[in-house]
């Protein structure tokens, strides 16, 4: 008999198991059904004329500092190929920033670093608290809330870390490798306020780490989202940050394979040897995060972000499913749970 979770969308792949999910007599889900109503977002999708966004962010070159935009870069191909456009094409000044939590791996530091040499352009490399980052890890797995994936809040450190050092540097954009399908998702706040709602009562049981939370959230403040055309008309307020996800652009697209033969050829970038979900550049923790998901949720966040990336035309159904295709390296994943604390078998 097959179980809802392996029932999924016909169209873009989303699970029975997902959010609030329904399907037509076709097999399609209302998810992609509403995702025709990202109006905004759509006009990106559909500005074919790159030659006109790289005219209009020449108004942002920063006149009174040495950076126009800070790039955060995970050591994969997408933030990768990013910075190559951004230096060779679209004539902007960049300041490169790469997290290091504790868990990433150093094939993915270490592309950081040979890509920021070949292309010449200056590196920041942030060491985040491990003991904070432990907590953080421990504390989401077990929030009664679990509409957000460790990977999720984590990643919006990176985030606001971006946005920190665009603070200190006075640099007016923030522009990163996001996908379609994380635009999307950073598009849709529908039920942020329920779901953080429900991690932030965890959080607060710990009275300092709560308050060092908030503390690190501060720059998020400072961000006004690429949304439409006109965000790229309009000049940036004082005090704040324009981010723009790279690929959210028709012109630009996530296809793997000519990315990663790119990257190859200019600085010798290297696959590192277990991620999840594949061809991606992860960081060990992805397991152990998408584990706690599974087996709560029925699904994870990068099944969100690759339904939007198929919806995008971007990526083959097939492709995705291959993709998102989850077999924990189950001695890995004990590993990392005892060293953040966290009980999986209380999970299962």
């Amino acid at each position: 008999m097959m179980t809802s979770e392996h029932i999924r969308c016909t169209r873009c792949n989303l699970p029975a198991t997902y959010k609030n999910i329904n399907f037509d007599s076709d097999g399609v889900c209302n998810y992609c059904h509403e995702a025709e109503k990202h109006t905004d977002l759509k006009t990106l999708l559909t500005f074919d004329n790159e030659e006109k966004l790289i005219q209009s962010l020449q108004k942002f070159k920063n006149e009174s500092g040495k950076y126009d935009v800070v790039v955060p870069l995970s050591g994969g191909v997408d933030s990768s190929v990013t910075l190559i456009r951004i230096v060779q094409k679209y004539n902007l000044v960049p300041l490169a920033f790469h997290n290091d939590h504790g868990y990433e791996d150093p094939i993915a530091t270490e592309n950081v670093k040979k890509l920021c040499k070949a292309l010449d352009v200056d590196l920041v490399i942030k060491q985040q608290d491990l003991s904070f980052m432990k907590k953080l890890f421990r504390y989401t797995h077990a929030a009664k809330s679990r509409g957000l994936s460790s990977c999720f809040v984590c990643g919006g450190f990176i985030y606001a870390n971006a946005l920190e050092i665009a603070e200190a540097f006075n640099v007016p954009l923030v522009i990163n490798g996001y996908s379609k399908g994380q635009a999307f998702m950073m598009d849709d706040n529908s039920d942020a306020l329920e779901l953080w709602s429900g991690l932030l009562e965890e959080f607060q049981k710990d009275t300092e780490f709560f308050k060092e939370f908030m503390r690190k959230q501060e720059p998020m403040g400072t961000q006004v989202l690429l949304k439409s055309k006109n965000d790229l008309e309009n000049p940036i307020p004082n005090g704040k940050h324009l981010v723009i996800p790279f690929y959210v652009f028709k012109f630009n697209r996530t296809d793997k394979m000519a990315l990663r033969e790119e990257c190859e050829k200019l600085f010798g970038w290297q696959q590192i040897e277990t991620t999840y979900p594949m061809r991606t550049t992860n960081c060990k923790m992805v397991w152990l995060n998408t584990y706690v998901d599974q087996c709560r949720l029925g699904y994870s966040m990068y099944d969100e972000e690759y339904a939007g990336i198929v919806r995008a035309g971007e990526m083959s159904r097939e492709q995705a499913l291959k993709d998102l295709e989850f077999n924990p390296p189950m001695e890995l994943i004990r590993e990392l749970a005892k060293e953040v604390g966290t009980d999986i078998d209380s999970i299962k």
